[in-house]
């Protein structure tokens, strides 16, 4: 199960969510009475409030209290949703039975989520969905980022080895930082991990239009106390600081989904 599969795992969730809210719905008859319009209004909100919360941004190196931060985040926007609407619309439910079908959906949420999350870091440590990746430059940083590789199987990353101007003698040493482009697209990396410490300006430059032209991830690693700038993302693999360098809003799949509607829906109106 590399990339390929790993792509699927937040529309699985998503689904696998929206599946389970909707049969503890319909399982009272109370709530189901209510006809299509609060199965499409809670849906939506659920979808809408979960895209705005990042619920489903769930990453190799998340850690299990970031679940417990996102679950409280989204299941506090969808109790205002869900309330509103029979306040909204007057319909007369009672209190107690609402407050247990929400208790249900939470309990049932939060559930599968930490399930699946022990799951896909079962499944990474049996060496499936793994990333391949290199290092490009080596520092006590890197060096860090090198051991976490190795110990943390369960993070599913497949270390290569490192390249470097410096030479070395280690056995992960696969050559000079000129050479690395190469073996990068000949054993199909899929991430890119370069130390800002050992590679100077032209070649970060170089690095990410490569990046960006293969649909290579690159991963910039700080010196401690560098300062970043606005064009990163910030992400911790325990207490390694990572840079990642931001996409351009159509190179994210959902807007590339959006855009595709819009284009569908104007093409149809025109």
């Amino acid at each position: 199960m590399k990339k390929g599969y790993s792509n699927l795992i937040r529309p699985f969730s998503l689904f696998a969510d929206l599946l389970m809210i909707n049969a503890i719905f319909l399982c009272f008859a109370e709530i189901r009475v209510l006809g299509w319009s609060f199965f499409i209004y809670m849906n939506l909100f659920w979808i809408i409030l979960s895209s705005y919360s990042g619920f489903y941004k769930i990453y190799r190196f998340t850690v299990f209290f970031r679940l417990i931060t996102l679950l409280a985040v989204q299941f506090s926007l969808f109790f205002l949703a869900y309330f509103a609407y029979f306040g909204i619309f007057a319909k007369a439910v009672g209190i107690n039975k609402l407050l247990g079908v929400f208790a249900l959906i939470f309990g049932a949420t939060a559930v599968f989520k930490f399930f699946s999350f022990y799951l896909l870091k079962m499944v990474r440590r049996s060496g499936k969905d793994f990333r391949n990746v290199v290092v490009l430059g080596l520092d006590q940083t890197t060096e860090r980022l090198i051991k976490l590789f190795d110990e943390r199987k369960d993070l599913g990353y497949r270390y290569f080895g490192f390249f470097s101007d410096k030479g070395s003698s280690e056995e992960k040493y696969l050559g000079t930082i000129k050479e690395s482009r190469e073996y990068i697209m000949l054993n199909h990396m899929d991430e890119i991990y370069c130390s800002l410490a050992a590679l100077d300006k032209e070649q970060i430059k170089l690095f990410t239009k490569f990046a960006v032209k293969h649909s290579k991830n690159i991963k910039l690693i700080p010196e401690s106390g560098e300062f970043y700038g606005k064009h990163f993302t910030v992400e911790y693999y325990e207490n390694t600081l990572i840079l990642n360098v931001k996409k351009l809003p159509f190179d994210d799949p959902k807007n590339i989904l959006i855009k595709r509607i819009f284009d569908v829906v104007f093409s149809v109106l025109a």
